[in-house]
C-alpha cells in the first residue's frame, strides 16, 4: 500500500515477491478505476476487472491533506487520531476502508458513508483496488469536493446546480484537478455516480470542436455531457415526468444557465 502500511499486510507482500514465478506463468488480472466520489461525508469508487480476475477484491481508501502528504522532510507520524492500531502515517491521514469486497468480473462500485464528516484538513482521497487472488491492481487520487450528495445537503455541497436542485434529479460537480478540472454527475434516483470524466481526458478536447461532440453518457441513456462548438460544456438530463434538463457551463466555472424544456425531443 501506498500510504497507511500494516505489518501484517507487508508481511503477506513480502512472502508474494518472494514466490518463485516460472517460465510461462503470467497474472493477466487487470483493474481499471473508472471513477470515484470524494465528499466529507461519503466516499465512492468504481472500476473494471478482466475476465481472469477471482471477482474476490481488496479495497482501500484513505483521506489525507495534500501538503502534509508531498511535502518532504517530515519525520514524526501526523494524523487526526482516526487511525486503526497498527497503521502508521507520516502526513495527515484518516483512514476510510481496509477491506474485502466481493464483487464481479466487469463493473464494480463500492461505496460507503463516512461517519464522523471529514474536516477541511482531509482534502484530498487516495483509493486502492486490488484483486484478492491475482495481480490486478490500481489507484488514484483526486481531491475532496464538500459533503456528499448522499448526504441530505441540496444546495450547499458545492454542485453547479445548486440554485434547481430541490426539482433536480442530478447534481453537477466541477472539482479542481492539477492545472484542470474533473466534471462528475450524480443520480439522485439511483444515489450514486453515473458520469465521471478525469481533468486529462478533458484536456484532450479541442478547445472549440468543429460540431457538438459526446464526452459521456450515463449507463441508462438519461445524461448526455458534450463539449459545444463554443467551447462550452452541457449536461442533458431526461427527467422522470419526460421533461428536459439541461446546464451549460464553463471550465474554468465562471459560468453557467439554464436551458431547460418542458418536452424530453
Amino acid at each position: 500500500m501506498r500510504k497507511a502500511v500494516m505489518l501484517l499486510v507487508m508481511i503477506a507482500l513480502f512472502a508474494i515477491a518472494a514466490t518463485p514465478t516460472f517460465a510461462g506463468e503470467r497474472f493477466a488480472c487487470d483493474i481499471t478505476i473508472t471513477g470515484a466520489v470524494a465528499q466529507t461525508n461519503y466516499v465512492e469508487v468504481s472500476w473494471n476487472a478482466s475476465g481472469d480476475c477471482s471477482g474476490d477484491f481488496w479495497v482501500y481508501i484513505e483521506a489525507f491533506n495534500y501538503d502534509s502528504y508531498y511535502s518532504p522532510g517530515e519525520e514524526e507520524p501526523l494524523g487526526d487520531s482516526i487511525i486503526p492500531q497498527g497503521y502508521i502515517c507520516y502526513w495527515i491521514c484518516r483512514y476510510i476502508y481496509d477491506g474485502p469486497y466481493s464483487g464481479v468480473v466487469g463493473a464494480n462500485t463500492f461505496s460507503m458513508p463516512i461517519d464522523p464528516a471529514l474536516t477541511s484538513e482531509f482534502d484530498w482521497m487516495y483509493y486502492e483496488v486490488y484483486d484478492d487472488g491475482e495481480s490486478g491492481y490500481d489507484s488514484l487520487e483526486i481531491p475532496v469536493s464538500g459533503s456528499g450528495a448522499s448526504g441530505n445537503t441540496c444546495g450547499n455541497d458545492g454542485r453547479v446546480n445548486a440554485a434547481d436542485c430541490a426539482r433536480d434529479t442530478w447534481a453537477l460537480y466541477v472539482t479542481p484537478e492539477g492545472d484542470g478540472f474533473t466534471i462528475q454527475v450524480w443520480d439522485t434516483l439511483l444515489e450514486h455516480s453515473v458520469i465521471f470524466v478525469f481533468a486529462d481526458e478533458i484536456a484532450e478536447l479541442p478547445a472549440f470542436p468543429e460540431q457538438n461532440m459526446v464526452i459521456a453518457t450515463s449507463a441508462d441513456g438519461r445524461m448526455v455531457l458534450s463539449k459545444l462548438t463554443t467551447g462550452e460544456y452541457q449536461l442533458n438530463v431526461l427527467e422522470p415526468d419526460g421533461k428536459m434538463s439541461v446546464i451549460v457551463f464553463t471550465l474554468p466555472l465562471t459560468e453557467s444557465y439554464r436551458l431547460d424544456s418542458e418536452s424530453g425531443n
